[in-house]
């Protein structure tokens, strides 16, 4: 778990009143005056996560606009820390006049990319820049419920976002309804219809390939599939070899490893794309069905088996 927010304190400046609440959301004490607010990204590194960010504020429904712009005109400049590693969570420093609350100048802070911490990931850089800016809008942390707006950042989700995500995922909804709904209070607007809230990081294994079963003489059946190509996970996933489920029931293919009759799992012997062949038991005589299953390092079976029916004598 990491924090959004590596030094809080310089989030709101001492002298400035507590944040108020408002509805499930927090304020801050600022808002800005115009509806298009400049934006210059200083951290080219992450120009990836930054664009994200920007346009997940931008797409939400709020009237309000971050527009790119040169250093000289911005009022939002995005840095790096100072440190060349990788520094969990970011930092966000708004100036505001402090009788109208008009915010005139913020600068956001977040660490350099590195694809072997998760801290770090762009996936969850993409996050701690949209939090960052949801304070330069003036929202604040919200601890009571799901929001990017939470704190801390766990397994590249919102703390409090449930169910929480195996290391394959990320929340790539990036803001939740009560982000957009304090920026809509705060500027106006209409919250839009919000995508899917959790992608993964990279694809699941595929059905293994050209499957067949034939009794090899001995009571067992010779089976032989190709292994499907593997996908390779990010640096910062640690991930086995992957290995595949051979598994058989007499009458009815089993839709699941636990549905079947007999069935076993074995780490591969061939590369990607070469024929992979093994032996298994039948549990009984009859129209069996021989299923495989691929599974990846993190332990993720493939979407559907391969399946083949054999008359056993």
């Amino acid at each position: 778990m990491l924090a959004f927010d590596a030094v809080p304190a310089a989030e709101i400046p001492m002298d400035a009143r507590p944040p108020a609440a408002h509805a499930a959301f927090v304020r801050a004490p600022w808002r800005w005056p115009t509806r298009r607010i400049a934006y210059f990204n200083a951290a080219r590194a992450n120009a990836g996560a930054v664009r994200k960010a920007v346009r997940a504020w931008n797409g939400s429904g709020t009237r309000l606009r971050f527009v790119r712009t040169s250093r000289r005109r911005a009022r939002v400049v995005i840095r790096y820390w100072p440190s060349q590693a990788c520094v969990p969570g970011g930092v966000t420093s708004t100036s505001f006049d402090q009788r109208s609350g008009r915010a005139v100048r913020a600068v956001v802070r977040i660490s350099r990319p590195d694809p072997l911490n998760a801290a770090c990931t762009h996936w969850a850089l993409t996050l701690v820049t949209a939090h960052e800016l949801g304070h330069a809008l003036g929202l604040d942390h919200e601890t009571r419920r799901c929001a990017l707006m939470n704190p801390t950042l766990a397994n590249i989700s919102p703390q409090l976002c449930r169910p929480s995500l195996p290391p394959w995922q990320w929340r790539c909804r990036i803001l939740e309804r009560d982000d957009v709904r304090g920026a809509v209070r705060v500027y106006g607007g209409r919250a839009k219809r919000r995508g899917r809230a959790v992608c993964d990081l990279f694809k699941a294994p595929a059905t293994p390939g050209s499957l067949t079963a034939a009794p090899d003489g001995t009571g067992a059946l010779a089976v032989g599939f190709a292994r499907p190509i593997t996908p390779r996970p990010p640096p910062h996933v640690l991930a086995g070899p992957g290995s595949f489920i051979a598994a058989a029931r007499t009458g009815a293919c089993p839709a699941t490893p636990a549905e079947a009759d007999t069935g076993f799992e074995s780490a591969w012997t061939v590369p990607d794309g070469a024929v992979q062949t093994t032996r298994l038991l039948p549990a009984a005589p009859g129209q069996v069905c021989v299923a495989v299953w691929a599974r990846d390092g993190v332990g993720r079976l493939s979407p559907a088996p391969a399946t083949t029916v054999v008359s056993v004598p």
